[in-house]
């Protein structure tokens, strides 16, 4: 989770390359589905603010079938 979290605080300071990065060394070295779900979801982000949109959706699929609540898009 180390990895994820790191790639977390990369994402807030607008450093999508790092944070992608290592979301790239958790997904490498995390197995369990929550972790790799979580890793999945920063590297989607990444990728989107990256304008990656076709590799982003990769991801989003991926976190569908890793944690589909995870996934779920909340309407207001």
């Amino acid at each position: 989770m180390k990895w994820t979290e790191h790639g977390n605080t990369f994402l807030g300071k607008n450093d999508f390359i790092s944070a992608e990065r290592c979301a790239n060394f958790a997904l490498f070295f995390k197995t369990s589905h929550g972790t790799r779900a979580q890793a999945c979801l920063c590297k989607m982000f990444a990728e989107y603010e990256m304008g990656r949109s076709a590799a982003a959706r990769r991801e989003i699929n991926e976190i569908k079938r890793l944690d589909s609540d995870l996934a779920k898009v909340r309407r207001t």
